[in-house]
């Protein structure tokens, strides 16, 4: 597997982007209608030569989500050093923001863990209705294979919030570098593929 440079300096702020994403899919909808699209600068990784890397790739600007009745609440992140921060659209965005969260492992592995949702406001469930999911990741690709943490217990959250939220959107975040093309990245039986990806620079929906 090829190394990921994650970048460790400053945080890299996603939250613009995140609100575009969240403004335009908060009702339930995979169809999308009357892009607009340009090109930005993409990504590149450690031992990736530069024909590798995500370059000239297209992103979404604009589109308009078919008229669905609106789930006012979404599933974001807390992020980590090195990952792509959206605290700003988090802390501002006029909707109910659950995190995923598992148990304390004492002694288990991460397959083992339940798996369930904590609320701002300190709500607890183990189901969740949600129209998008702002989801962190090490790294991630253009047809959407997500590198997380490793155990699968964050693919888990997905597949349950999926059997809740049938028409939910999935956004990987990442910084633009850990953004790569196809086939770089690893991909096991039980990983959850994603709908789209936000960087600092833009968006894509896949």
């Amino acid at each position: 597997m090829r190394k990921i440079r994650r970048d460790t300096g400053p945080a890299l702020d996603g939250s613009k982007y995140a609100a575009e994403v969240w403004s335009l899919f908060s009702a339930v909808s995979r169809s999308v209608k009357g892009t607009e699209t340009r090109s930005v600068e993409g990504a590149e990784t450690e031992g990736v030569q530069a024909d590798e890397s995500v370059s000239d790739v297209t992103w979404q600007q604009s589109a308009a989500p078919s008229e669905i009745g609106k789930i006012p609440a979404l599933i974001g992140y807390d992020a980590l050093p090195g990952e792509l921060s959206l605290r700003e659209f988090l802390s501002a965005v006029d909707a109910r923001v659950w995190l995923p969260v598992i148990s304390a492992a004492n002694g288990r592995p991460l397959t083992e863990l339940p798996v369930g949702f904590v609320s701002e406001g300190g709500d607890e469930t183990l189901a969740v209705e949600a129209a998008v999911v702002f989801a962190p990741a090490l790294a991630v690709d253009e047809v959407g294979v997500r590198l997380g943490q490793g155990g699968g217990w964050y693919d888990r959250a997905l597949r349950e919030v999926r059997r809740h939220s049938p028409g939910v959107l999935v956004f990987a975040c990442v910084p633009s570098n850990v953004y790569v093309r196809a086939g770089l990245l690893p991909e096991e039986e039980h990983d959850i593929r994603v709908d789209g990806v936000i960087t600092e620079t833009g968006w894509r929906l896949f």
